[in-house]
């Protein structure tokens, strides 16, 4: 399903299929792509196992940020991902002290990878021409 919230704004829920039932809540979390003005957000929820692997077996566009399913775990962040997506920003909800070094080789073209902990609430914004900024609403703990 797609919302237009916009002719150059869109929502799409890209996962997980009306039948599809995975062997638990995670893999069935819902993921949505945030399309404006030609850049891609991808918000992946707890998305793991079953549901990643779901997800990955449909082609798509690279994005510009991704929200790292499962809080960075490294489970659900797989080398198959970063193919899928092409993330230039990664955002991780959680973060443990080595979760961004782990993430980096997995996400090794990434221009940053950022988490709660660290950098804070995080927001992207994306100008009518096609710009987009991430800034901070202040750091982690």
């Amino acid at each position: 399903d797609t919302l237009a919230l916009d002719p150059q704004v869109t929502l799409t829920i890209l996962s997980p299929e009306p039948m599809f039932r995975g062997a638990g809540d995670n893999a069935a979390s819902l993921v949505l792509e945030l399309s404006a003005w030609d850049r891609r957000v991808l918000l992946t929820g707890d998305l793991e196992a079953d549901g990643l692997a779901h997800f990955l077996a449909v082609p798509g566009p690279r994005v510009d940020v991704l929200q790292a399913p499962h809080h960075g775990a490294v489970a659900a962040n797989t080398v198959d991902l970063e193919r899928r997506t092409v993330p230039a920003w990664v955002w991780v909800s959680g973060g443990r002290n080595e979760t961004v070094d782990r993430l980096r080789s997995i996400y090794p073209t990434a221009e940053a990878i950022l988490t709660a902990r660290d950098d804070g609430a995080l927001t992207a914004t994306i100008s009518r021409d096609g710009q987009l900024r991430i800034s901070s609403f202040g750091k982690g703990p």
